[in-house]
């Protein structure tokens, strides 16, 4: 269930009809977990006026294109939803960009219905969730950010404590305008330069927790 003790609204995004029907099932598969499905045939044709589902599951081939693309990822943050991806798409390298633009958990459809159910209720509810130890370690694959310089996880690190540009800059003795440079850099290289400095710094700490930069005790962030 989500947060609030509800069964959640659910939004599946798949080009195959055989799969848009069969997950229609999940409200009765799953009751305690899935309380509605809705179903669209690609990313870019999701409604958004209506009203928005919990957790988007949304497979990873359209035809001859991937997606959520980051501009897809974007337009669904709106929202907000979170979104999983559904795919018998195995190899992480394929599956990095989508995972990097904003993507919190992954399920693999060889892993079954059940599968799906445990990680949508994750996913709702913890932010992140994969649906095997196949799916953790290519999310783990797609999520390793040691392409990060010193220096800039330095940065990251105090963004996760919640600092200031200012701050960050007398703590580390650089001046605030190398400390921007340093966050520009970390938003780029995480693909998600088109949202506002709040967002991108909630996704900095999201993308820091889930990699293990920081841990939660209590209710405060920590850093390993």
């Amino acid at each position: 269930m989500s947060l609030d003790g509800r069964a959640l609204r659910v939004l599946v995004v798949d080009d195959h009809d055989v799969v848009r029907v069969g997950l229609r099932t999940l409200s009765t598969v799953a009751p305690q977990v899935v309380g509605s499905v809705q179903t669209a045939e690609h990313p870019d044709r999701i409604d958004l006026a209506g009203e928005p589902p919990d957790v988007t599951v949304m497979d990873f081939w359209f035809g001859d294109e991937v997606g959520p693309t980051a501009q897809q990822m974007a337009r669904l943050r709106s929202w907000p939803t979170r979104v999983l991806l559904y795919t018998n798409e195995s190899r992480p390298a394929a599956l990095r960009e989508s995972i990097i633009a904003g993507v919190s958990g992954l399920c693999l459809k060889t892993d079954g219905l059940d599968a799906l159910a445990h990680a949508i209720r994750d996913v709702a509810g913890r932010g992140v969730a994969a649906s095997s130890e196949m799916a953790r370690t290519m999310l783990c694959e797609c999520r390793d950010h040691d392409w990060l310089t010193p220096r800039e996880r330095d940065v990251l690190r105090c963004l996760c404590d919640g600092l200031t540009d200012a701050q960050i800059a007398e703590i580390l003795v650089i001046s605030v305008k190398t400390v921007d440079n340093h966050v520009q850099n970390i938003f780029r290289k995480f693909r998600d330069r088109s949202c506002s400095d709040s967002v991108n710094r909630a996704l900095a700490v999201r993308i820091a927790l889930e990699t293990g930069e920081v841990c939660v005790r209590g209710s405060t962030l920590e850093r390993v």
